[in-house]
């Protein structure tokens, strides 16, 4: 990370500006999700009682190997490491897959345009179901690993299947209201409509504050999806697995690896703009026994392990130009790099520099 030239009293201005940018967007996101909620309860008559949940804390220490022909060393989990919580990855995939394409239309949408991920599924289905959920313990998913999270829920509402609460989360925001002069589309004007989310919100060049957002998940990956022509339901469906395609066109930070075109791995991650990460999955999955467990991975990544910022098409002093082909627009949380350091290339990588950069400026 390069140190900007500026007086302190213009970054101390520059950051108070930006906390203030950053108050505002919250505020205006929690009013966002309280109507959803009005909407969710409005929808549903609940058949059991509520109950509060609790925190509680698990973290499980990985287990380090090395990965052979290299320096790195890669975090190891166990076969079946999920079973014990009741929920992985490839059941969200499978529950998204096993909705009609009218509903998948109209939960993508909704998932892109409220920025939603793991939490929020959870949420709705304990809503759904008859449950509350802590607003505690909804906020703390962001600071702690899928696994962590979920069993803080499991033990604070002991008598709910997590995968059940997924499911009902899911039909609930299918049944939703939304535009569907936006949704009813042909695919390409779907790529266009996350290209528009992704685009959103920009900055003026005119403005004498940077405006910082958090981009969609799910629209950051859609898009670069289709700059690297792999199918959305590729990136949500739990059975693709295949090696990636010579991308000729591609944006440098996309350009596919060696390892992604020789080893067949799950598309979603040919959508994450750094190569050294993607590549080092790669290596691990095709290991035998592969080194980690790359559903949870996955799990983590919908846990909101990473995000995109930043929609002007300005650039923020040189940090990306807030589109999510460029690996500078992007930002992996502390405990996302901490848990899967190995396959990041360090701490002096340029995911921990980017990730550290975005954080400083917030």
């Amino acid at each position: 990370m390069e140190p900007l030239d500026q007086p302190s009293g213009s970054t101390s201005s520059r950051r108070s500006r930006n906390a203030a940018s950053q108050r505002l967007y919250r505020a205006r996101q929690k009013a966002r999700l309280e109507q959803l909620e009005r909407l969710a309860v409005e929808a549903v008559a609940p058949s059991v009682s509520s109950g509060a949940l609790a925190p509680a804390s698990l973290e499980l220490a990985p287990q380090l190997l090395s990965l052979p022909g290299s320096q790195i060393a890669i975090a190891s989990s166990s076969p079946g490491s999920l079973l014990g919580i009741g929920l992985s990855s490839y059941d969200i995939r499978f529950l998204l897959t096993a909705c009609s394409e009218e509903e998948r239309k109209v939960v993508r949408w909704i998932i892109m345009n409220e920025r939603f991920s793991l939490r929020d599924l959870i949420k709705f289905g304990l809503i759904q179901s008859g449950y509350a959920m802590d607003l505690q313990i909804f906020e703390n998913a962001q600071d702690v690993s899928a696994r962590s999270w979920l069993e803080k829920v499991k033990l604070a509402v002991p008598n709910a299947d997590l995968k059940v609460m997924a499911t009902a989360g899911i039909r609930l925001l299918a049944r939703m209201n939304v535009p569907w002069d936006r949704i009813n589309r042909d695919g390409a004007a779907e790529v266009r409509a996350m290209s528009d989310i992704v685009g959103s919100g920009q900055s003026s060049l005119h403005s004498n504050r940077v405006l910082l957002s958090r981009e969609s998940l799910a629209a950051a990956m859609f898009a670069n999806a289709s700059h690297l022509h792999i199918p959305i339901d590729d990136v949500v469906g739990p059975d693709a697995e295949y090696p990636t395609g010579q991308q000729d066109d591609a944006y440098r930070d996309l350009v596919p690896t060696a390892s992604q075109i020789t080893i067949p791995h799950h598309p979603c991650f040919d959508t994450l703009p750094w190569p050294l990460f993607r590549s080092n999955i790669c290596l691990a999955i095709s290991h035998d026994p592969p080194l980690i467990d790359d559903d949870e991975l996955c799990l983590d990544m919908m846990n909101d392990g990473i995000r995109c910022w930043g929609s002007s098409k300005q650039s923020l002093s040189g940090r990306g130009d807030g589109v999510p082909w460029d690996s500078r627009s992007w930002e992996a949380a502390p405990w996302f790099l901490e848990k899967w350091e190995p396959l990041t290339g360090g701490r002096n990588s340029e995911m921990w520099m980017n990730s550290a950069w975005w954080r400083y400026i917030q």
